[in-house]
């Protein structure tokens, strides 16, 4: 598959970096194609890429609201074991519009992490379906330290 540099900024990857990622990290992604493609995802390059250099970081981070510690576990076959196929293809994929693929877990475990074609992520838990980057870089930096979770309800 194709590399990518991801365009991090420095506290992104001196982040990323702490907690063990490394540049031109590329894990074997097979296992986890095959997990999608057993739920019938619809597979894309973008989260190959991503699951490749990110899949099974667990990264602490703060939590959602106040200065507690959290967790973001990239584990793509627990995100995608963890979710009905059927809720993504008739909920999340049409408030995105866009095809998703699950990536990891956060915040207790309960946001599911989503990734679509053009490297955009989003979060799911129930009804709650959020945007949260444009990019590798803005998905790190609002779980790290922004928080800007943009909410997306219902077209």
């Amino acid at each position: 598959m194709q590399e990518s540099n991801f365009d991090l900024s420095a506290n992104i990857e001196e982040y990323l970096v702490n907690c063990g990622w490394y540049t031109g990290r590329k894990i074997d992604s097979e296992h986890i194609i095959e997990a999608w493609k057993a739920d019938k995802y619809k597979i894309f390059n973008s989260a190959i890429v991503f699951v490749q250099s990110f899949n099974g970081l667990n990264i602490a981070h703060e939590a959602y609201r106040g200065k507690e510690k959290d967790f973001s576990y990239f584990n793509s076959i627990k995100a995608t074991e963890g979710i009905d196929p059927a809720w993504i293809f008739e909920e999340y994929s049409l408030k995105a519009g866009s095809d998703l693929l699950p990536i990891g877990l956060g915040y207790s475990e309960h946001l599911t992490y989503f990734i679509d074609p053009s490297f955009k992520f989003y979060g799911g838990y129930d009804d709650y379906f959020c945007k949260i980057g444009d990019s590798v870089n803005s998905f790190f930096n609002n779980i790290f330290y922004e928080k800007n979770f943009i909410s997306i309800v219902s077209n």
